[in-house]
């Protein structure tokens, strides 16, 4: 009879196992939260290639067909590229965004021009990208035509990944 009663009066959990649970769902959270960190760090950069590739490709056009273009940020949704005739546009990836760095307030769109002659950009250009976990990279388009990624915008050309025009 006194097996029985024990057995029917535990019917809590100690606080030892209360106390080791919550450090293993402690871990656990943090070891999530590093990785949702550091995937939204990537998810900055992989957006800030693909705009470099993206303009990369509109570059190679310019000096192929000869003609300019102008350049515009819209403020957390898009790259547009005005062409003489035409535009197009590179819209920001679901949790990213394209900002100016250097943009005055109250502008919301300002525009560089590339000259196909000179293989130059008139001014330079700084677009920070920012991710998902508002995580940033830059997009740094240089007034000679170098378009390069970096996680700063103060960090050498050796260090950072790019091509150059």
């Amino acid at each position: 009879m006194t097996e029985y009663l024990n057995r029917r009066t535990r019917r809590a959990f100690t606080l030892l196992e209360l106390l080791v649970v919550l450090a293993v769902l402690g871990v656990l959270g943090m070891a999530g939260g590093l990785g949702v960190s550091a995937l939204a760090r990537q998810t900055a950069r992989r957006e800030a290639e693909r705009a470099m590739h993206w303009l990369y490709g509109v570059l190679l056009r310019a000096d192929r067909t000869g003609r300019k273009f102008s350049l515009r940020v819209q403020e957390g949704k898009a790259l547009i590229v005005d062409w003489e005739d035409s535009s197009e546009r590179l819209e920001a990836t679901r949790g990213c965004s394209f900002e100016r760095r250097d943009s005055i307030s109250g502008i919301e769109e300002a525009f560089v021009t590339y000259s196909p002659v000179w293989g130059t950009f008139t001014p330079a250009l700084t677009v920070q990208v920012r991710g998902a976990g508002g995580d940033l990279f830059f997009l740094i388009i240089s007034g000679q035509g170098k378009l390069r990624v970096s996680p700063s915008p103060w960090q050498n050309e050796e260090e950072t990944k790019g091509i150059i025009i």
